[in-house]
């Protein structure tokens, strides 16, 4: 077993269960959709950050923790949840793509 090649996998099994801890912490749609959107905006500026490091790993562990969100907002439409969360993600790029900022 090789800890550097299965770290993605790991990563991405606690991103899903910290997908489903803040779906299942959320009390309504509404603040479900909002953690939706929060948490595309937090991936988006990942995918900036890493984007000359290879993006296959981020988009494995944006997908896991998708997953997780979704079996936790099991009472939300996915349709909005996704669309929101894919808002997210390109309004996090490209906020921090076009203003060069640096946060870390």
């Amino acid at each position: 077993m090789d800890l550097a090649f299965d770290l993605v996998e790991y990563v991405m099994l606690f991103a899903l269960a910290m997908g489903v801890f803040f779906a299942l912490a959320a009390p309504s749609q509404f603040s479900l959709y909002l953690v939706a959107l929060i948490s595309g905006l937090f991936f988006g500026r990942a995918l900036w950050k890493w984007k000359s490091k290879g993006q296959v790993p981020v988009f494995i562990v944006i997908a896991g923790f998708f997953l997780g969100f979704s079996i936790g907002g099991f009472f939300a439409s996915l349709r909005v949840l996704f669309l929101v969360f894919f808002l997210g993600i390109l309004a996090g790029y490209f906020v921090h793509r076009s203003s060069g900022l640096a946060l870390g």
